[in-house]
């Protein structure tokens, strides 16, 4: 029946065809319909008064005898972005897919909310190739719309609701299909190894039912995800599931943090020391300093691959019986403190990407950690941050603020101890975080150092940003015990906040240095033990 109707559908189609130019016929006064058939689809003539051929060329109407045939199959998808519509659910979603993957339709399957229409509707689409399309309890602009863009030649109803055959009558011929009520629920085709995978949410669990017709045209396998989890702790299989595919697709209703995670996940990029989570279960052991100078700190005192075999020693002696993995870390002064203004005023100056480069790449290829270190001035951080982003776009490079050097309008470097609100923090996490989902980059560490609580204002109202791990590092200098005192200091009250703590040892300050041991024993204990 449904083919006989789709007959009728494209004879409809063409009359309304020839409607069209016969009304032009009439206003220009120099065309006359001899004659149609459409028994076989075909406009039989189409000429001028007098009975010679058309000259399209002459005349520059340029009217053709037949409609130019459309090519509605599947196209591959313009787009990967996730399929999270009105909510994730089920009609919007297949809306989407059919604006993704179809420019037109010659049919369009429409079915109820009852689960036999719905079985049957969904296998009624994958019999006759059809678009399938889900109706609510009443008219639905957002299906009348995407109909209008198919421009299919029918419409088949499935226990669809008499609204919505009242609201779609007056556009296309309806063919009314009943419900099947033997009709079973499809089963979607499984994950096995395809270069096209679908992975769902678990908030309906129709869903990929629900898909089935859409994925049988498009070839597409889907993999049902289950609940929302930590995506960075899915289980491997899922995970080779996801990494397999040339195209993953989601399709749900899932979190902004769930899609920088899978696709995260897809991009396989993994941190020093493996996975793609900074923290926790990881000691980060860093020297700091400027690239190519020993005035800075000991990181400036030989190049990267002597820094890196410097290390050695000091790494071990961090390396315990806890699991804990320990990486190395390169912590690179990017902007530094100056005593004069200079050119632009700031009281800073820009290192060039050039010349860390050399220390980024070596990392990269050797396991290293890598935190550039911000010391603005009298500019602000994330202006300062925004130079180096071709760095931070690199998955095992993160950033570090120093609000010591963070000066006001008229403030003075070593005259007066800088600062900096949480309003300007979170407004460089912010941009970092956004820079981490947008390149689906691995977790970053955001590390701000602090000795004094006035350092950072406001610190309570720093933000959690899951895309990174934010460490707040003491870095004063000077006897033990007092070191030992200000961190105490620093700590009391902010337990809870959404930051581990960090601890600098000074090999020329510190009256004595805490060894790897007593730098251990500290509560809390330190993530991250930089040398200076």
């Amino acid at each position: 029946m449904v083919a006989r109707a789709q007959k009728r559908g494209r004879a409809h189609s063409l009359l309304r065809f020839v409607a069209q130019v016969l009304t032009m016929s009439v206003a220009a006064g120099a065309l006359t319909v001899l004659a149609v058939t459409y028994g076989d689809d075909i406009v039989s003539a189409l000429r001028p008064a007098d009975g010679s051929p058309t000259d399209s060329a002459a005349d520059g109407a340029g009217i053709s005898s037949t409609p130019v045939p459309r090519d509605c199959s599947t196209q591959a998808p313009s787009s990967t972005e996730p399929i999270t519509a009105a909510g994730a659910d089920a009609g919007s979603i297949l809306i989407e897919l059919s604006r993704r993957l179809r420019p037109c339709a010659d049919q369009v399957v429409v079915a109820g909310a009852d689960p036999t229409a719905r079985w049957t509707g969904a296998r009624l689409a994958m019999d006759e190739e059809a678009v399938y399309l889900l109706a609510g309890t009443g008219p639905d602009q957002a299906l009348t719309d995407e109909l209008r863009r198919l421009d299919p030649a029918e419409v088949v109803l499935v226990g669809a609701p008499p609204e919505t055959a009242a609201a779609l009558a007056g556009d296309w011929e309806l063919i009314e299909q009943p419900a099947d009520p033997t009709a079973v629920r499809p089963q979607a085709p499984p994950a096995a190894g395809g270069s096209v995978l679908w992975a769902l949410d678990d908030s309906d669990p129709d869903l990929a039912a629900l898909l089935t017709p859409a994925a049988a045209e498009a070839g597409a396998e889907i993999l049902d995800l289950g609940p929302p989890v930590d995506w960075f702790d899915a289980a491997p299989t899922v995970v080779a599931q996801l990494q397999g595919p040339e195209v993953v697709q989601l399709i749900g209703s899932f979190s902004e943090t769930e899609i920088w995670q899978l696709e995260a996940l897809r991009a396989a990029v993994e941190l020093p020391g493996g996975g793609l989570t900074v923290l926790p279960d990881r000691r980060y052991i860093a020297f700091y300093g400027g690239p190519s100078t020993s005035l800075l700190g000991v990181l400036g005192e030989q190049d990267p691959a002597a820094t890196l075999q410097r290390m050695q020693p000091l790494l071990a002696e961090y390396q315990t019986d806890d699991g804990v993995i320990v990486v190395p870390t390169f912590e690179l002064i990017a902007t530094v403190a100056a005593s004069d203004a200079g050119d632009d005023g700031d009281y800073s100056n820009e290192t060039p990407v050039s010349a860390l480069r050399p220390y980024v790449d070596y990392a990269a290829d050797h396991g290293v950690y890598v935190l550039l270190d911000l010391q603005p001035g009298r500019t602000d951080f994330l202006t300062q941050a925004k130079r180096y982003e071709e760095l931070l776009v690199q998955p095992h490079v993160g950033l570090a603020l120093d609000p010591e050097w963070r000066l006001g309008p008229d403030q003075v470097h070593l005259r007066q101890f800088g600062s900096v609100d949480a309003t300007e923090v979170n407004e460089v996490s912010d941009w970092l975080a956004d820079l981490v989902r947008e390149h689906s980059l691995p977790q970053k560490m955001f590390l701000i150092h602090q000795f004094k609580l006035s350092m950072v204002t406001n610190r309570s109202a720093i933000a959690d940003r899951p895309e990174l791990s934010i460490v707040i590092q003491m870095d004063g200098q000077g006897p033990l015990g007092t070191k030992y005192g200000t961190l105490a200091a620093l700590v009391r009250g902010a337990e809870d906040g959404p930051w581990r703590w960090g601890w600098k040892n000074f090999y020329d300050e510190d009256t004595p240095m805490a060894t790897p041991t007593q730098t251990l024993a500290i509560d809390p204990q330190p993530v991250y033990v930089s040398y200076q």
